[in-house]
């Protein structure tokens, strides 16, 4: 009733009666009553390129609606490319340009999608050159494929044993042999891995382009400004030197012949160890207060009782991955260091047990334990813990996960 009055009233003021869409007692709303398409047009969905346009600034990528490729929608047959509300054609994907699968080494993932970064095994030593050849390449001085030539002096050290069985299984790593200055050592380590003896360093040197020094830590200085001066490379077995005036010659060395001085520090690559430096750098534990770290282990005995060969005992041997991955973690230099050191268990004439309390510049202090305190027995050979306190939170690392 109340629209029939409303109507009526239209119609005065307009001068007379409207036509009317409708029968008067037929229903409000019937198919027939809408604008025909000859009107209005076919209702059309905007190209994505248009709708992204037209979405919030903030809104993320939307992914497209899915359709089956047969079939009927909302009752009549679907051409192809039309999903039933008139799309933009799908353009099929070259088979050349499909994504590649997640689990291929060769890809990997980035922020802004998938990203092609080749993995670093086929990465050629920087300084050559690549001289194109047709649609191929020609690397000079090193192919893609070419392994890095590396060699090992001396086998004196406890640890030469496995370091000649990485350099052995390395797949990037050509091991080019073992020179000793105990011949028979040598001799019997080069049979046992399968290297090549070389007599003489500078044979070693001739045939490598870098070397692993696992001696004496009193003759590393020799061997690394013997492989300096032949443009060799050199990882050096922990400590560098057994004295300031050792270690800055080696550096100085190295440096002149423009060729490259690491020391073997594997707690660094701990992933826990670097996730650790990270949140310290991004200030989740607050300003650093305080840092405890202990390196417990066996005596080796060998020349590591030696004063002169060695430079000292626990302290010397133990004492450098704490120190460097304390400095490393924090980013601040030592600027007071206190010792307590004494030859408890073993009887030698360097220290077994030692406790260092250190100042930091930045304010932090760090303790550390170096101790040759476990025994012959004890189910294994030692391990690196650290405890990190900061003014938002604490952090405690067993870094090679060796506590029963």
């Amino acid at each position: 009733m109340v629209r029939r009055a409303v109507a009526r009233v239209r119609a005065a003021l307009h001068g007379g009666r409207r036509p009317r869409v409708r029968a008067r007692d037929d229903p409000l709303r019937r198919p027939s009553h809408r604008a025909g398409r000859s009107e209005l047009g076919r209702a059309r969905r905007l190209p994505h390129r248009l709708r992204a346009a037209r979405r919030s600034r903030h809104a993320g990528p939307r992914q497209p609606r899915c359709v089956p490729a047969h079939g009927a929608i909302a009752g009549r047959s679907r051409r192809p490319g039309d999903d039933g509300h008139a799309d933009p054609r799908r353009i099929a994907i070259p088979a050349t340009a499909a994504r590649p699968l997640r689990a291929d080494p060769a890809w990997r993932a980035s922020p802004r999608g998938w990203a092609r970064r080749p993995s670093l095994a086929g990465a050629r030593p920087r300084g050559h050159r690549v001289r194109r050849q047709g649609l191929g390449h020609r690397v000079e001085g090193a192919g893609v494929s070419r392994r890095l030539r590396v060699g090992l002096v001396s086998f004196a050290h406890v640890h030469a044993t496995a370091l000649a069985g990485t350099l052995r299984s390395l797949g990037q790593v050509e091991f080019t042999g073992i020179h000793d200055e105990d011949p028979a050592r040598g001799r019997a380590a080069a049979e046992e891995h399968g290297a090549r003896w070389h007599e003489t360093l500078d044979g070693l040197l001739a045939a490598s382009e870098a070397v692993v020094i696992a001696s004496t830590n009193f003759d590393r200085r020799r061997y690394t400004e013997a492989a300096a001066a032949k443009g060799v490379h050199v990882l050096s077995e922990k400590p560098l030197a057994t004295t300031v005036v050792d270690g800055r010659a080696m550096i100085d060395a190295c440096r002149r012949a423009g060729v490259q001085l690491g020391v073997a520090f594997p707690v660094r690559s701990s992933p826990a160890v670097i996730a650790l430096r990270e949140a310290i750098a991004g200030g989740v534990l607050g300003r650093i207060r305080a840092v405890r770290a202990t390196n417990p282990g066996q005596y080796p005995g060998s020349w590591f009782g030696d004063k002169r060969l060695a430079g000292g005992g626990a302290v010397m041997d133990h004492t450098v991955h704490a120190a460097d991955v304390i400095r490393w973690l924090v980013s601040d230099e030592f600027v007071r260091v206190q010792a307590e050191l004494g030859a408890f268990i073993y009887g030698l004439e360097v220290e077994d047990c030692g406790i260092l309390s250190c100042d930091l510049a930045g304010g932090a202090f760090a303790s550390i334990d170096c101790s040759w305190s476990r025994p012959q027995t004890f189910p294994t050979w030692g391990g690196v813990t650290l405890h990190v306190v900061g003014d938002r939170g604490t952090v405690d690392i067993d870094v090679f996960r060796q506590a029963l």
